[in-house]
């Protein structure tokens, strides 16, 4: 009987060694968890080898026999390529999701101190407001580009958040003035791009580790978009006068909380799930 099941010498095989190949029938042709196509078929005809098979002369898999060594160690060698990079996108992502956390977290926190009635209140916090607030956009937005490598989403969504950046800064040192309102209106779009970018770029990253995370990434995005949009709806109802507007806009404001405090959530799970991941496969790899 050939100690192969198509009939080739293990002897004169040259991936053998590389592949650490103990041999077919206890290797990739072993009755159980085997990957050779060949094995598989002899197996379930209950054949020795091909050499007992009627159909030897027309089979694909038998005239391919002489490549299935080096396919496979492709497949080996992509697939070890395959766990690198996702150990090295995961060493960076558990960083960078951990930094994006605690920005978050503090913007949020100082947000709370200097907010439009605080700053109506006590004039004196407008300086210190604008520039917490520029430093934040600006951090943000540097730590999205930095994971551009991950995502094509990241790099739409920094450079959108130093374009939101930019133009906050001209309209608070322009004021009230008409190009200091038309310029923050058209800071928006940019936000908005930035906002959605992100959203998007962060489900890309974690749809191959964590398929269902990725999941809520995109579903938590829609929130946030109904949010905006209810915004948007009560501004422009209050400007023609309907009460209901006072209804809308606060439910609105504590809608946009919650994603907000969703969002730390989240970048805190993601975070933590690609740092275990790395640290995980760190010995492996």
């Amino acid at each position: 009987m050939s100690e192969t099941y198509c009939g080739n010498n293990c002897e004169t095989c040259a991936e053998k060694q590389e592949l650490k190949c103990p041999g077919c029938r206890m290797g990739p042709g072993r009755a159980y968890q085997g990957d050779c196509t060949i094995s598989k078929c002899c197996i379930s005809r209950n054949l020795t080898s091909c050499d007992s098979c009627t159909t030897a002369s027309t089979c694909y898999n038998l005239r391919s026999s002489d490549s299935a060594a080096s396919v496979r160690l492709k497949k080996q060698k992509d697939e070890a390529a395959r766990q690198m990079r996702m150990y090295e996108r995961s060493v960076m992502m558990g960083k960078y999701l951990w930094v994006l956390f605690w920005l978050v977290i503090v913007s949020t926190v100082v947000g709370l101190f200097l907010n439009d009635n605080a700053v109506a209140q006590n004039p004196a916090l407008a300086v210190p407001a604008v520039i917490t607030q520029l430093v934040f956009s600006v951090s943000y937005a540097l730590v999205l580009f930095k994971m551009r490598n991950v995502s094509e989403c990241y790099y739409y969504a920094g450079i959108s958040g130093f374009v939101t950046a930019a133009l906050t800064l001209v309209a608070s040192l322009l004021g009230t003035s008409g190009w200091g309102i038309f310029l923050s209106l058209i800071a928006v779009i940019p936000a908005f791009i930035c906002e959605y970018q992100e959203y998007m770029a962060h489900a890309d990253a974690t749809q191959e580790m964590d398929p269902d995370m990725a999941r809520k990434w995109r579903i938590l995005w829609y929130w946030n978009l109904g949010c905006l949009c209810a915004t948007i709806g009560g501004t422009l109802l209050t400007l023609i006068g309907l009460y209901i507007a006072a209804l809308i806009v606060p439910l609105a404001a504590i809608g946009a909380l919650v994603v907000c405090i969703i969002k730390i959530v989240f970048l805190y799970s993601t975070a933590k799930s690609f740092r275990e991941y790395a640290e995980d496969n760190r010995v492996i790899l």
